[in-house]
Parts: structure tokens; sequence; C-alpha cells
């Protein structure tokens, strides 16, 4: 309901946590769908969990090096770039089976590590909280439970 309302001309929402969500939001404010990749964590963890000598890395890594020097850096930048290369070409793909053209509205924890590598239309950092605060509100006030205020 949310992505609809800021995005009355579609949406493809891309939701970053502990799994990148691609939910597809038609002009009607339907749902359509949508493809699911591994978030940055699930990566960096996926990878030094399997290869003992690696170093741990966490998100507070900075900056970007595509010439990495050091092993720190290099799956750092590999993992992000791997991530929003990732974003940006599911985006096209989706796009290219759609009817209308959507807004792309980034959101979820961990957007602004990659936020600066990828092309979007806008950035709601709590767009999924809030919509989900906005469906239980709907859902209260369709039991009753709540009533609507003037």
């Amino acid at each position: 309901d949310l992505a609809h309302e800021v995005s009355p001309s579609g949406a493809i929402v891309v939701d970053m946590g502990t799994a990148t969500h691609f939910d597809v939001i038609a002009p009607t404010g339907a749902f359509m769908g949508g493809p699911i990749l591994s978030g940055i964590e699930t990566m960096l963890t996926a990878l030094t969990d399997r290869i003992p000598h690696l170093p741990e890395i966490t998100l507070t890594e900075k900056p970007i090096e595509p010439l990495s020097q050091n092993t720190r850096s290099a799956i750092y930048t590999g993992t992000v770039l791997c991530v929003a290369g990732g974003i940006d070409r599911i985006v096209e793909e989706i796009k290219s089976t759609l009817e209308f053209v959507p807004s792309v509205i980034l959101t979820g924890g961990n957007a602004a590590v990659v936020s600066s590598h990828i092309r979007y239309d806008m950035w709601i950092p709590e767009l999924t909280l809030k919509g989900l605060a906005l469906y239980g509100e709907n859902m209260l006030r369709k039991s009753g439970m709540l009533r609507a205020t003037a």
C-alpha cells in the first residue's frame, strides 16, 4: 500500500536486509512478485564461513577499492559491487517485462552500503516498517478495534 502511495505509476521495491527482495507493485497497487537475492551480510558470512583462513568482514569496511591491495578490501569491494551489479541487472530484467514504467524504491537496513553504486528513484529507509504499521492499522479498523480519527 505504501509503495503504491508514493509511486502510483508502479514500483520496484528493493528491500535490502538479510536477503535483497525485489517486490514489483503494479499501477493498480497489486503485488506482482519478484526475485530474491542474497543480502550483503549473508554473502560475506557465507564466504568467510566456507573459507576459514579469510578475515571476518563487516559492513563498516570502507571505501570501495576496485584495485584492492589487501584481502579485506578485496572481499568487501567484491561483495558490495556484486550485490550492486545484481540489483541493477535484476531491475533492468524486471523492467523489460513490464508494460508500465515503475519507480525504483530503495529500502532496508543495508541500503546505505550500495546506494551510491546503483540506480534508483527514491530511498525510503523505513518503507517496510511503515507499510507494516499501515497494514496493521487497516486491519484493526476493519476488525472494529480501532476507530477512524478525524
